[in-house]
């Protein structure tokens, strides 16, 4: 009940905050407009006015996703001659997912790369479905601007949210890793013989309860204490990469379930995506699904080179089959699928499985 208080009144704070913005600016359109959100509404490239944005992600220094985000920005603002300027602010520096997500909205801030608030619709949270994705060979087919997923995340959500949805970045799978062996490691619903930390989410913690592990929901941030003191013997929704950065002092196995994809979203406030010549929106909407496009490979060769270091550093790395991988899936998908069907609805589970399994 206070989680739902809570996002309701922030609901009702963004809603007013829009209506204020939109207040004001149908108070001065007669006037030229300038600042960060909005360019003049010419069409002529002559006449038109820069705009300088801000764009925030969640994402460290050196990781592909920020990489990926600064090259990005420079070739927006090669395509655009100039006319839109994106100066970026990683690792969180404008603050959490949730109240830059709430920012974009309404416009204060232009461009968000990282997770999204699910307090509006809980669709936001399917590109992380679990075993949505059984492979990198299957991303381009998933997270596709033609596919099913993004397509009803760009009608049917975001853009009644006030922003436009522009691609999913893949940062890798996410896997466990542990302090002590796990048993039956690739038999579905044995007991695994470890309690393991899982966000707080039924989309992880169900599936995790499918494969055979006890969960816990600790706090992220309390996550490498837990393991440390024993509260828990490892972790999931982590990807090989922040195991290795966060957890390898803490962890001697590291097991690839490939449960989840880290496909965090690139979204846009609308009106000031709008407000931009047509020729520059569609430049930067192929500029950012190019980059997306890209970041399958950039994920798996990522993946791959954490777990060597993870190697390097004495974990054990436990690989699956691709046919137990599949068994993963399709007990996933027949054991917890229907359970997320009161949180997701089954229509928007069966598109997106059936649109994943095109191929």
């Amino acid at each position: 009940m206070i989680i739902v208080k809570k996002r309701f009144t922030r609901i009702i704070a963004c809603i007013a905050l829009a209506a204020l913005v939109t207040s004001l600016t149908a108070c001065g359109s007669k006037e030229k407009t300038s600042g960060s959100n909005a360019g003049t509404t010419s069409n002529d490239k002559a006449t038109f006015e820069p705009v300088e944005w801000r764009m925030s992600n969640q994402h460290p220094d050196g990781s592909i996703a920020d990489t990926a985000d600064k090259e990005m920005i420079e070739e927006i603002r090669k395509a655009t001659e100039g006319r839109v300027n994106i100066t970026l602010y990683n690792n969180n520096q404008l603050g959490d997912y949730l109240s830059v997500f709430d920012e974009v909205m309404v416009g204060s801030i232009q461009i968000h790369h990282g997770s999204t608030n699910e307090g509006y619709d809980s669709r936001v949270l399917g590109p992380f479905l679990p075993y949505l994705a059984t492979g990198y060979d299957t991303l381009p087919t998933v997270y596709s601007p033609d596919g099913y997923l993004f397509k009803t995340l760009h009608d049917d959500v975001y853009t009644k949210l006030g922003m436009e949805l522009m691609g999913f970045f893949c940062e890798g799978f996410d896997g466990v890793g542990t302090q002590k062996p796990v048993t039956n490691a690739a038999e579905v619903g044995a007991d695994k013989g470890v309690l393991i930390r899982v966000p707080a989410m039924e989309t992880f913690n169900q599936c995790n309860l499918m494969l055979g592990f006890r969960t816990t929901s600790i706090p992220y941030s309390d996550t490498y204490t837990g393991i440390q003191t024993g509260l828990a013997d490892g972790a999931s929704g982590v990807p090989a990469n922040l195991f290795y950065l966060n957890f390898r002092d803490v962890i001697k196995y590291f097991y690839d379930y490939q449960q989840v994809q880290e496909a965090t979203s690139i979204l846009i406030n609308k009106a000031a995506f709008d407000s931009l010549l047509p020729e520059d929106q569609e430049a930067i909407r192929t500029i950012i699904q190019n980059k997306c496009a890209e970041s399958y490979k950039l994920a798996q060769d990522d993946e791959a080179k954490y777990k060597q270091m993870l190697r390097d550093e004495n974990i054990e790395v436990v690989e699956f089959t691709d046919e137990e991988r599949q068994a993963f899936a399709d007990a996933c998908h027949e054991q917890v699928w229907p359970k997320l069907a009161q949180t997701f609805t089954q229509e928007f589970l069966d598109g997106v499985l059936n649109s994943a399994k095109a191929n």
